[in-house]
This record gives C-alpha cells, structure tokens and sequence, in this order.
C-alpha cells in the first residue's frame, strides 16, 4: 500500500424514476460489488452511511441512509476505481 491517505467517494443511488425499495436493492448490490474490489484491494472499504438522526431503535434495524454509499480509495486506483464504473 503506498503511503497516501485514502479518499472517501460518496455515491448516491437516488433516481427519481425508481420505484420506492428499487434504490435499497441497487445499493446492496453495489455494496456487494464494492466489497468484492475490497478483496482486490482497488477499494480500502465500503460502507453504508449511517444516519446520524435516526433514533436507537432504528438503528438497531438498519439506520442507514437510503441510497448512499462510501468508498475509500487509495490515489493510486483513482483511475481504476472509475474505470470500475464502465462496465
């Protein structure tokens, strides 16, 4: 690993042409894809993004923004991590 700091990429799967649980099934399965490029190591993590407003019982069942993602990247696979996207 070289000694950059990753970047965080947010992603944000809203589309309002989507049906309402449409975007949830989309963002597990970019999740999904995401954490497979984690063990490639093009991404140094992918997560959900909490929702800081939700209360404990909610987040206890999920408590994540709809729709959104994070991904840390390394500089160097900036360009790969785009690339990824073409596909």
């Amino acid at each position: 690993m070289d000694d950059f700091s990753a970047t965080q990429i947010a992603l944000n799967l809203e589309n309002p042409t989507l049906d309402a649980d449409e975007p949830e099934g989309l963002t597990q399965q970019l999740l999904s894809q995401l954490r497979e490029l984690e063990k490639d190591g093009m991404v140094e993590r992918a997560d959900r993004i909490p929702d800081q407003n939700s209360t404990k019982r909610s987040k206890a069942l999920g408590g994540f923004l709809a729709g959104l993602l994070v991904a840390r990247v390394i500089p160097t696979n900036i360009k790969n991590f785009f690339g990824f996207w073409e596909l």
